[in-house]
């Protein structure tokens, strides 16, 4: 099966926010902060979802709003919607290690190969 077409981001943790992570070393700009906190209200807790990701971009708005689904080993999974196009998702996997959170950001997927990962 080949990999669909993705983008890899890396955001550093911030130094005075533990929640926050800046993106670095990429142009990319639909976010370039993003904020994880864990799920706080039971009814997201109780769809499986463990954290909430917020990104923002260049001039502080939120440009989105996702919850993060364990898959296993420290990754996890999201959908970014795009309340412009109602039939485009994004899935995104993250995976953080250290002070370091890695982002895959798959702008376009089959349905079916986000249970792949």
């Amino acid at each position: 099966m080949r990999v669909p077409k993705h983008k890899i981001l890396s955001f550093v943790r911030s130094e005075t926010d533990p929640k926050t992570y800046h993106l670095t070393g990429s142009r990319f700009k639909r976010f370039v902060c993003l904020k994880v906190e864990e799920a706080y209200t039971p009814k997201i807790r109780e769809m499986g979802v463990k954290y909430v990701i917020n990104g923002y971009d260049q001039k502080g708005n939120k440009t989105f709003f996702s919850g993060l689904f364990p898959i296993g080993n420290g990754i996890y999974h999201a959908d970014h919607y795009t309340p412009q196009n109602a039939k485009k998702r994004h899935l995104i996997i993250i995976k953080v290690e250290n002070n370091i959170l890695r982002l895959f950001y798959f702008s376009s997927y089959p349905r079916t190969s986000k249970n792949a990962f």
